[in-house]
């Protein structure tokens, strides 16, 4: 794990600019919220999840979450179809606050072009990437608190 002002990053997961990671795991991909995101969410209040067998592209909405500090919707790190979701995290937010690199991911999706969307622009990866794209995070953070 990579650690960067208290928060946690596996740098071995993809990440979208608005902290869903991305796991490869053989033919499919899990996702979830990074540790960052689920941080600055305060208690959650709601989280809508999408139904399997539901397809997205790369970079569209596929759930929603509302929190005291924020109200937005999850993207989809990868284009595909959802061949499972973690209704857990649905009943008990704790999962997600707690464990959101293991017990508190989100998706499973079945990915229609994997290869492609990996290198392209969309996803963060590498510990050189994260240390530089969390460091614009924190500064832009700072200039709003």
């Amino acid at each position: 794990m990579l650690t960067i002002e208290g928060f946690e990053f596996d740098i071995k997961r993809y990440y979208t600019r608005d902290h869903i990671w991305a796991l490869v795991e053989g033919s499919v991909v899990r996702a979830g919220m990074d540790d960052y995101g689920v941080k600055g969410l305060g208690n959650i209040e709601y989280l809508e999840l999408p139904e399997v067998g539901d397809e997205f592209k790369q970079g569209e909405a596929f759930g929603s979450v509302e929190s005291e500090k924020w109200v937005g919707q999850f993207t989809m790190p990868v284009s595909g179809r959802i061949v499972e979701v973690n209704r857990e995290v649905e009943d008990d937010f704790d999962l997600l606050i707690e464990s959101p690199y293991e017990d508190g991911w989100l998706v499973v999706i079945d990915p229609s072009n994997l290869e492609e969307e990996l290198e392209n622009d969309f996803l963060i990866y590498g510990e050189a990437a994260i240390k530089k794209w969390m460091a614009e995070e924190l500064k832009r953070d700072d200039e709003h608190s």
